[in-house]
């Protein structure tokens, strides 16, 4: 039976062995069939797969659905550019047959050149497991790079940042383990086989709505399942190969914001979902310890790869020369010549203190800026006036004291009044004054019968007779409060 379907396809194929082989969850058997090309003289390698007609926790819609995703595959336009870095295994021929009314399919395949990850695993051939990794990273970053959907501030449609990754869309396997990948040392080509879940990676106006990093991560969810403990034994070395091979692709404007975002994801690893969308229910994959360990050390080698990345860029580099041609660009008048000063005629009219910060000297020899004050002068008093963006400090007369209460009575609140300076010092009291306050209230009367200061307060108590003189020279009109009151009340 197998002969004349082969034949369809190629009539010079003669079929030399066939083996069985187990299935999976969607695909019924799959058969192994070795033939032999007798006008080419080669030997050539097809797989027949069927579809299951009674599914194992799938539906029949999910079933038949591989079918029409492999056919939307074989005809989307976003193909070609994919295979140009990555061979896409697609089937050569598809039959369908009915028995007892139940519509039965299979396709018939051509084998992946190479052979799979898993198996190269198995073989335990280091270097050219890691070599396997490097060229995976590099053609999945040369896949994103060609058909990614990222819509960016201003219409930018290159990512640059973590964030812009984030927002990024690419095309995926949706399946990426490996059994799926192959390696051809020969060609150094990777090819994808088990393709049909690709389909799902494209929305319905056929744009890429997969995130960046699915099939890596796919990949590392599926370690310890497909490569036993090869990859905690060799510190994840393979997996590294494949995240840096996949960063060096990018130009260099955009390699800090790939690094940022690996990195992003690898640290929240433990809060990653893989979800299989099934008819009656959902069946939900998590990272297993292993991975997460993993996680945190592909995590960590890739911060000391970025560290390093940044040291390269900044060989060589005039920073000082970049500032100073910011700060040009950013306030020389719009049509001014190239030479001529940097301050604008609206930065002129600033407060001195920007234009000290904004326009040093040395980048402005004709125009000199105002010097800043070590610190601010010490006020004559503390009566001052609030003006915009700064405190203006106004001396008052030598004869202060009285001249001051009768404007101001201690009874009323100062409002308006600006905090002097930190580390100010007030002026001292002159003598006449403070004899002149000393006639008012003697200190040197002892205190009777006057309510004890609160607790921590250092002012002096004040005698009956010194309060009620003080009250009849300081009352104001209906606002007047008994400075007795007052001292127990607002103090």
């Amino acid at each position: 039976m197998i002969q004349p379907l082969l034949e369809l396809i190629n009539t010079h194929l003669n079929v030399t062995q066939v083996e069985k082989l187990e299935g999976g969850f969607v695909s019924g058997q799959i058969y192994r069939v070795h033939t032999l090309d007798k006008k080419l003289n080669q030997n050539k390698v097809f797989y027949i797969k069927y579809l299951r007609t009674k599914p194992i926790l799938v539906s029949k819609g999910r079933t038949y659905g591989e079918e029409s995703n492999l056919h939307y595959l074989a005809h989307a336009s976003q193909l070609k550019t994919i295979q140009q870095y990555i061979d896409i295994i697609l089937p050569v021929a598809s039959y369908e047959y009915s028995v007892k009314g139940d519509r039965k399919i299979f396709m018939i395949l051509p084998s992946a050149e190479g052979e799979s990850l898993s198996k190269l695993v198995q073989n335990n051939n280091i270097d050219t497991i890691n070599h396997a990794f490097a060229v995976l990273g590099s053609s999945l970053a040369k896949v994103h790079l060609s058909s990614h959907v990222f819509s960016g501030p201003k219409g930018s449609k290159i990512p640059q940042t973590k964030q812009d990754f984030i927002n990024a869309y690419v095309s995926s396997h949706g399946d990426l383990h490996g059994d799926n990948v192959f390696y051809n040392s020969s060609t150094k080509r990777i090819a994808f086989i088990d393709v049909e879940t690709m389909a799902n990676s494209f929305d319905e106006k056929d744009q890429a709505n997969s995130p960046v990093c699915y099939d890596m991560f796919y990949m590392l969810l599926m370690s310890s399942k497909k490569f036993g403990e090869f990859m905690p034994k060799n510190n994840w070395g393979p997996f590294l190969n494949m995240f840096k091979s996949y960063i060096e692709v990018y130009p260099m404007k955009q390699r800090q914001g790939v690094y940022k975002y690996l990195i992003y994801c690898l640290q929240r690893a433990h809060k990653i979902d893989f979800v299989d969308i099934f008819k009656y229910f959902n069946f939900s994959k998590k990272f297993g310890n292993t991975e997460l360990k993993g996680a945190d050390v592909l995590a960590q080698q890739l911060h000391l790869l970025k560290l390093e990345h940044f040291k390269q860029l900044n060989i060589g580099r005039n920073r000082s020369q970049e500032c100073k041609d910011i700060i040009e660009n950013t306030y020389r008048p719009k049509g001014s010549p190239a030479n001529s000063p940097i301050i604008s005629s609206k930065l002129h009219e600033s407060s001195p203190r920007l234009r000290a910060v904004t326009a040093p000297a040395s980048f402005s020899p004709a125009i000199p800026s105002p010097k800043v004050p070590n610190k601010f002068p010490l006020p004559v008093s503390t009566a001052a006036i609030i003006e915009t963006n700064k405190v203006s400090l106004h001396s008052l007369p030598l004869k202060v004291g009285v001249e001051v209460n009768k404007v101001v009575p201690l009874s009323v609140a100062l409002k308006g009044v600006a905090v002097a300076p930190k580390g100010t010092s007030l002026p001292a009291v002159p003598k006449k004054v403070e004899g002149a306050v000393n006639k008012l209230a003697p200190l040197s009367i002892a205190p009777k019968r006057v309510t004890a200061a609160p607790k921590r307060t250092s002012l002096p108590a004040v005698p009956k007779k010194v309060v009620g003189a003080v009250n009849n020279l300081l009352s104001i009109a209906n606002d007047t409060i008994p400075y007795h009151k007052w001292s127990q009340e607002k103090i």
